[in-house]
């Protein structure tokens, strides 16, 4: 991997700072580089999180030698990336894109995609998105490699409401598939056969001969999630019997405790299943009369005991997102976490963050307690590097040979022993490659070429063996290949095949105004000011789920909701009844 050292003259330093702080970014390249004045340079920004930047440096080589003799600039020969990884997103990096960055390729996470191009933030790339690959000796498109929702998403910016429809423009691409949930530690299941059995009894739980593991929360034979919770309650009381036994359930991150409403938001979104979920992001805009998803929402509580409606949610009653049944049991399941102290105790603590939980999950075989599940991304194996290295150090074993960690199918319904579907993954992360608006014109072209090359079917293989994630364009591993990768990527890739996969992103105008809400702060309630997360409400306060439900429906009111998004209504002048049909 190359690591080069810069050398650049204070005249030239003070030149770029010149043009401001946020200017001077990529001075400050990992390791430094030398300035080649013989070369053209482009440049190129990488969120250097999730998946790191080792996988940009191997593209950067490949792309300077396969253009070692050609110029781009009169009296120039040969292309110099110069990568530049920092930890800028949302707005933070809007901030960069505003003003004076030097970068002219972004791989970004938790990129606002639709705002930045609709405030011109980013270049029109629809020609390198649409031109044949020929010149990289590969047939057809980048846009063939785009699944028709992907498509949709991607070329509907700059909406017009009057007519529903974008100017059918692409400002970027897809980067990787950050899948958030949980991961468990198939030793630990195994070792002590954490799993139901046909007859819905935990194996290792009970004195029986039935040792074969039910269908899971699929609910089909072999899928790789035998045995695995079918529903939250299932999901309950094997927390329930691991404690018992000395097993802590969960680990997260103390320091970032929103990384809790990951387990949320990957429970709610593997019991809602694909088309329910979408709801979040669609509000059925595009269902005929008829056909919209019919959502179960609870209108008040006999007691304790949640009474229930069905209604259909669009843009004008998105409200009602926060009154789905399928929440409070969310809720209830995440007391219950708390409550009963299903996790490991330095979840709770400040100063833990999310790579000493890693740590800490990755030590799991040889703690008291044991730790058999992580809450965070499909990533976190990546940014575990060094821990595993010092596991395997202090452990004495192989980290690939003697360990078996793998992605957890999660409940697919709230009671009862059998699944109901599909494993649905949420592509959470909101990251995108992209060519910044503000690229200078001799820069432009090479910039597009850059882009382009990182999309080859060659190239999309490189970035999942290189790193162990996907990206949500069409390419194939072939079993060859996937077998290089390390037991958990190969599992995350085993379940993709079948699993139904969300998207947290659409064209509907009052999803990109909702945005923030809806992907970083669902789970704020009104409880009070103090108790408005779950993680301070369940850990701190002591509320309880049904009080946390209601405080959502407090926050998110018919007057508030038409308020904030009267302006986005595709009908501006009709708000649809509240129509909520009673369930018997």
């Amino acid at each position: 991997m190359k690591r080069k050292i810069m050398t650049v003259m204070l005249s030239a330093l003070l030149a770029f700072c010149a043009l401001g702080a946020t200017g001077c970014n990529n001075l400050f390249i990992d390791g430094g580089e030398e300035i080649d004045p013989t070369k053209t340079q482009l440049y190129v920004s990488n969120y250097n999180g999730d998946v790191g930047t080792d996988w940009l440096y191997e593209v950067e080589e490949r792309f300077e030698k396969l253009y070692e003799n050609t110029s781009f600039e009169e009296g120039k020969t040969g292309v110099q990336v110069l990568v530049n990884p920092h930890k800028f997103m949302r707005a933070d990096l809007e901030r960069e894109l505003e003003g004076a960055s030097l970068d002219d390729v972004y791989f970004a996470e938790h990129a606002f995609y639709a705002s930045w191009a609709d405030k011109g933030l980013l270049l029109d790339i629809s020609d390198i998105v649409k031109e044949d690959l020929s010149e990289f000796g590969e047939s057809g498109t980048i846009e063939d490699k785009l699944s028709d929702a992907k498509k949709n998403m991607l070329t509907s910016t700059h909406y017009d409401i009057t007519n529903r429809k974008g100017d059918g423009k692409y400002y970027g691409l897809p980067h990787y598939e950050g899948f958030q949930g949980v991961s468990y530690n198939v030793k630990i299941f195994d070792a002590y056969e954490l799993y139901y059995n046909t007859d819905g009894k935990i194996i290792g739980a009970t004195d029986t001969a039935n040792k074969t593991k039910s269908a899971g929360p699929d609910g089909v034979l072999g899928n790789g999630d035998d045995g695995l919770p079918a529903s939250l309650e299932q999901f309950a009381r094997l927390c329930g019997y691991m404690e018992s036994i000395n097993i802590k359930p969960f680990i997260w991150t103390g320091m970032y405790n929103e990384y809790f409403n990951i387990l949320l938001d990957s429970l709610l979104t593997s019991i809602l299943g694909k088309e329910a979920t979408e709801v979040l992001y669609s509000f059925n805009e595009n269902a005929e009369e008829g056909e919209e998803i019919i959502s179960r929402v609870i209108t008040g509580f006999n007691g304790d005991t949640p009474v229930v409606g069905t209604a259909k949610i669009n843009e004008t009653t998105g409200y009602l997102l926060w009154q789905r049944e399928e929440i409070y049991y969310v809720l209830d399941f995440a007391k219950k976490i708390y409550e009963n102290v299903w996790y490991a105790s330095n979840s709770v603590n400040g100063s833990f963050d999310h790579q000493m939980a890693q740590e800490e999950f990755v030590n799991g075989n040889y703690s008291s307690p044991k730790v058999a599940m992580l809450i965070d991304g499909n990533y976190w194996e990546k940014a575990a590097e060094e821990a595993i290295t010092r596991s395997e150090r202090d452990h004495n074993y192989n980290y690939e040979k003697d360990t078996d960690f793998a992605w957890m199918p999660l409940p697919t319904t709230v009671k009862g022993t059998e699944g109901d579907g599909n494993m649905t993954l949420k592509d959470a992360t909101q990251a995108y490659a992209f060519i910044h608006a503000k690229v200078p014109e001799s820069r432009k072209e090479l910039a597009k070429k850059f882009l382009k090359f990182c999309y080859t079917e060659a190239e999309l293989k490189n970035f999942t063996l290189s790193t162990g994630m996907t990206r949500d364009v069409e390419y194939t591993l072939t079993d060859s290949e996937v077998s290089k990768l390390g037991k958990y990527a190969q599992s995350i890739i085993a379940h993709k095949k079948t699993a139904d996969i969300v998207n947290t992103a659409s064209a509907c105008t009052v999803y990109q105004a909702n945005e923030e809400i809806l992907t970083n702060t669902f789970w704020r309630t009104q409880v009070d000011t103090t108790y408005d997360r779950p993680h301070i409400a369940f850990h701190i306060g002591k509320v309880s789920a049904k009080d946390f439900f209601l405080g959502l429906g407090k926050l998110h009111t018919r007057n508030s909701w038409d308020l904030e998004n009267r302006g986005n209504y595709h009908k501006q002048d009709v708000q649809t009844p509240e129509n909520i049909t009673p369930v018997a």
